[in-house]
């Protein structure tokens, strides 16, 4: 099936401008990464079946920590210079395409989609009671809508990162209390649906499943933690230690091949697994990243000009 949508450069332009078509997407794997020797991020563009590595650039930020795909294909990072947020859009091939922010975007973390198409970018506002997270809420143009879930006592603690379940509901990683759950339609505070313990050490990555589950990566323990997503309960490792194949595990997703890809920062690799049984199917970017610390996957459309009538 083709959908074509009518790309218009200015309102009242003629209606008779060519549709662009988009055939068949491809999904590919971004990730950031640190630049070697050391100094502005990068991001990474994984073919997601080889692994070979299709673009590759810079990204003028001290930090990024963040990374979402749009449906169109562009590719938006969170980036911090100086406790200062921003969020930076290229296109799939790196051209940046300009920038957003707000006064109110301070020391970002994760950045996803959500469901209602606007962006929800985690944000930390520093007090002298500590550090209190926030999910600020942006539209697809970039500007400022609001903060979804403002810096309370709901919040304390550091976001690490965040995810939308199918249903609507918002799961944020708090990295000192676990998973917390905020209706994703008010912001409301309903609990923490998965406390911090002993099975969940040092949590680094969040994603929810196609099977409705919520998944952890643990970066001191190297594994993968799964979860049930409607009561929160431990259900398994889904990747132990004894695989040896994560080492220092953080941003983790699904891809469009169903299976899990996992950033596993200190041996510079994203490894993936089955996304049913969790067994070890390979690396990806084995001899080109460095320090990766967030992925995502993005379906990129070939669009292509349809003739007029």
């Amino acid at each position: 099936m083709r959908v074509c949508l009518r790309r218009y450069a200015a309102i009242g332009m003629a209606a008779s401008l060519p549709l662009f078509c988009q055939g068949p997407a491809r999904a590919d794997i971004f990730v950031i990464a640190a630049s070697e020797p050391a100094g502005h991020s990068e991001v990474f563009r994984l073919e997601e079946r080889s692994g070979a590595v299709i673009e590759r650039w810079t990204v003028g930020s001290e930090m990024v920590s963040g990374i979402a795909i749009s449906m169109l294909g562009d590719v938006y990072v969170a980036g911090n210079t100086g406790g200062n947020g921003e969020i930076i859009r290229f296109s799939p091939t790196g051209d940046q395409l300009g920038g957003f922010s707000s006064s109110e975007y301070s020391l970002p973390s994760g950045l996803l989609f959500g469901p209602d198409g606007n962006f929800y970018a985690l944000s930390s506002l520093a007090t002298e009671k500590g550090n209190f997270g926030q999910v600020l809420r942006f539209d697809h143009s970039g500007r400022y809508l609001n903060a979804f879930i403002p810096a309370g006592a709901n919040t304390a603690g550091q976001f690490v990162d965040l995810a939308f379940r199918d249903d609507g509901t918002l799961f944020v990683l708090n990295y000192e209390r676990g998973v917390l759950r905020f209706d994703g339609h008010s912001g409301q505070f309903m609990g923490v649906f998965i406390p911090a313990g002993d099975d969940m050490v040092t949590p680094s990555g969040l994603a929810a499943g196609p099977d409705g589950n919520l998944y952890v990566s643990s970066r001191d323990a190297n594994v993968v933690l799964r979860y049930d997503g409607i009561s929160g309960k431990y259900m398994d490792t889904f990747v132990s230690p004894g695989t040896q194949a994560l080492n220092g595990p953080m941003g983790l997703t699904f891809g469009n091949d169903g299976n899990l890809y996992v950033a596993s920062c200190y041996d510079h690799r994203v490894v993936r697994f089955d996304g049913s049984t969790g067994e070890l199917k390979g690396v990806l970017g084995e001899q080109e990243l460095h320090f990766p610390t967030r992925l995502t996957t993005g379906a990129v459309p070939f669009l292509m000009a349809a003739p007029t009538h």
